[in-house]
């Protein structure tokens, strides 16, 4: 899979979102595989849901309207497969991910909807798991390629790289509203509501009172 350039393991806020991820993945131990599908594209869901939410905050929408877009009862986009086609459009997704992320949802929906036993193995889900089997990369291929080391690989090289998007876009904006501040605080203060601002040293300016003059004069 063709992966843009992610945050380093060195920033303590992927740090802390590795850790949300690997806790999931202990969660996600011993499902079967029709569980671990259903839980899987629920947190993916999740996860396009922040990185929305995300690109909302910094393109200044307010949290009344992101609720509407995103967590209303008939939002725009409100469910799995709308959240997938917004991040793809707005390029906060690679073409390659996102193909990832809609087989997972496909497959999903055929384990959702069936009433028989059912596995990844099944032919008319063939073609999207073959989809995620090109690109996404295992520790061993010879063992377990279709099974939950597919469904496991896949979550992990999809919510790693939709954290890491998620954290560069709030670092973005947090550096864009310093830029703005450090703006703000170098230009220069306004001159004195009674002194014209072009006016030379000593015009236009206040006169001291007739008593201060005098006692200024007696004293020398």
């Amino acid at each position: 899979m063709a992966r843009r350039k992610i945050l380093s393991d060195d920033d303590p806020e992927l740090r802390a979102r590795l850790q949300r991820i690997a806790n999931a993945n202990e969660a996600f131990a011993g499902e079967t595989e029709r569980g671990g599908l259903m839980i899987v594209a629920e947190w993916i869901s999740e996860l396009l849901k922040e990185l929305l939410e995300a690109r909302c905050e910094e393109s200044g929408l307010s949290k009344g309207d992101q609720d509407e877009l995103l967590n209303g009862v008939n939002s725009p986009l409100g469910h799995y497969a709308a959240r997938e086609i917004a991040c793809c459009a707005f390029g906060l997704i690679t073409k390659d991910h996102r193909e990832v992320i809609k087989a997972i949802r496909k497959i999903r929906n055929y384990f959702a909807h069936s009433h028989q036993v059912v596995s990844l193995k099944d032919r008319e889900i063939a073609h999207w798991v073959h989809v995620i089997q090109q690109r996404i990369k295992y520790k061993n291929r010879r063992t377990a390629e279709i099974g939950m080391e597919l469904i496991g690989g896949a979550w992990n090289a999809i919510a790693i790289e939709i954290q890491s998007q998620t954290i560069k876009i709030y670092k973005r904006r947090l550096r864009r509203l310093a830029r703005i501040s450090k703006a703000i605080q170098s230009m220069p203060s306004p001159p004195p509501a009674n002194t014209p601002p072009d006016a030379p040293p000593g015009k236009g300016r206040p006169s001291r009172p007739r008593a201060q003059n005098e006692r200024d004069s007696a004293s020398r």
